[in-house]
């Protein structure tokens, strides 16, 4: 490794180009942009996204799109607001290594490529490097997430600038400097989530990241040392040492992170925490199978890993904030109606009492088989046992989610079906459609205008 990490990394993050990468990178990053985009117009119409559209509303500029609105504003500000819209409902994309870096890299893109006038193929290749370099800076730090701290946020700001970065065409010098000024807005809290300020904490790297970027290319000075130097984001962020300054950076593009085994991407057709998605489908393959009648439900037992019960944070929902990050919820709204999807989480059914009373037999506990798994695809592995009150039992084991490491893979039909459902919670059927071949494809677009003008309401 290295032996000045945010150096070397900066010097990767201008010397890469998207023609490095394989072919498979390449269309796994195509996928992860398409989806987020989707996810970003599904969370425009949140009522946490709502709100924070009355500020960029009165904040001066007109370089960027607030996806799904016809607001425009500044850069910075549109990536604030659409970076908060591709986390608000947490379905964004996620990775064991890093959470959900996609949800701030993305807006940060979109926003600065639309002032910029950037093409289709500079926006996807300033995505795929600031993807790569949160995992990669992720490496050195990954006690971060159990220390507390919201690694989306934390680790998503460095992909931002990095990103933006790459797009404002940076030198070296300026790149360390970018992620000097980035480190210190690292904040992001996990204590925050199932609230509206999770959410918010990839809209404030998506910005903060485009504002280093841009500060550090008109001079504004910082560390150039931050990730490795005392009282840098290692040491301020952990303290006891349980850091590796060897690991920042170690394996740039060997493998990409795209392509990581274990730790590479998964698209989420729930909109839920993690956590939650083998839960939810035990529950929808019991109901398609067995048909049981809620109210003939005796009691539930989700039986799961130590790493699940300890992201598992909320048992009846008080709300469709702490609902997104409930598994007793999931659970019972694929018991009751087959299926987990955006509808599953509407106001209304999150005050039904029939599905909060199931809900509440909902337990969680230690599987006895998952109490020491070494193998990360498997973290929120379980069985669901569902007794109903004349004895009978209903039993399904799940280790993986769909559409995660070592599960089964994603399909364009899905990410298509999902995109358009979530687009046409804001834009019109006809702008939704004629959005999905410029979304999906970036490298056919020669001004990423040409896709934002689509995602705006008149």
């Amino acid at each position: 490794m290295a032996k000045h990490p945010t150096r070397f990394i900066a010097e990767k993050i201008v010397t890469t180009r998207i023609d490095d990468a394989p072919v498979e990178a390449v269309r796994i990053a195509r996928d992860l942009f398409f989806d987020t985009v989707g996810v970003m117009l599904a969370g425009a119409a949140e009522p946490g996204t709502r709100m924070l559209h009355g500020v960029v509303r009165k904040a001066a500029g007109d370089d960027a799109s607030v996806l799904g609105t016809p607001i425009r504003t500044s850069s910075f500000l549109a990536a604030l607001a659409n970076g908060t819209a591709a986390a608000i409902l947490d379905y964004d994309d996620n990775s064991w290594r890093m959470l959900h870096p996609s949800g701030c890299v993305v807006p940060a893109v979109l926003a600065l490529g639309e002032e910029l006038g950037s093409t289709g193929t500079e926006a996807l290749e300033a995505y795929m490097v600031g993807y790569e370099a949160t995992g990669k800076i992720a490496l050195g730090v990954p006690k971060l997430y159990w220390r507390g701290r919201h690694t989306t946020g934390t680790l998503g700001v460095l992909g931002a600038t990095a990103a933006c970065a790459k797009l404002l065409r940076l030198d070296v010098e300026q790149t360390a400097t970018a992620l000097g000024i980035a480190a210190s807005c690292a904040g992001a809290l996990r204590a925050n989530h199932g609230t509206m300020a999770k959410g918010l904490h990839s809209g404030q790297a998506a910005a903060d990241g485009l504002l280093a970027a841009c500060l550090a290319g008109e001079g504004f000075t910082a560390r150039q040392d931050i990730l490795e130097c005392t009282y840098g984001l290692a040491h301020a962020s952990l303290p006891d040492g349980e850091y590796d300054l060897e690991a920042f950076g170690a394996g740039w593009g060997e493998p990409w992170e795209f392509l990581e085994p274990d730790a590479g991407p998964g698209i989420k057709f729930i909109p839920s925490g993690t956590t939650s998605f083998c839960a939810a489908e035990c529950a929808v393959e019991i109901a398609n199978r067995h048909h049981p009648n809620p109210d003939d439900i005796a009691a539930v037992d989700w039986r799961t890993t130590p790493v699940s019960l300890d992201i598992a944070r909320y048992g009846v929902p008080e709300d469709r904030n702490q609902a997104f990050y409930s598994v007793p919820w999931a659970i019972a709204a694929g018991l009751i109606d087959g299926r987990v999807g955006l509808s599953q989480y509407d106001a209304d059914r999150i005050s039904d009492p029939r599905r909060l009373a199931l809900c509440a037999k909902v337990k969680l506990s230690l599987h006895p088989d998952l109490k020491k798994t070494t193998d990360p695809s498997q973290s929120v592995a379980g069985e669901l046992v569902v007794r109903l009150k004349d004895g009978t039992e209903h039993r399904h084991m799940r280790l993986r989610p769909r559409a995660y490491p070592r599960g089964e893979p994603w399909t364009r039909d899905q990410l298509v079906t999902k995109y358009r459902e979530a687009a046409r919670r804001v834009l019109p059927a006809e702008r939704a459609e004629a959005s999905i071949p410029l979304a999906s494809d970036l490298r056919s677009l020669s001004n990423v205008r040409d896709l934002t003008a689509l995602l705006a309401t008149s």
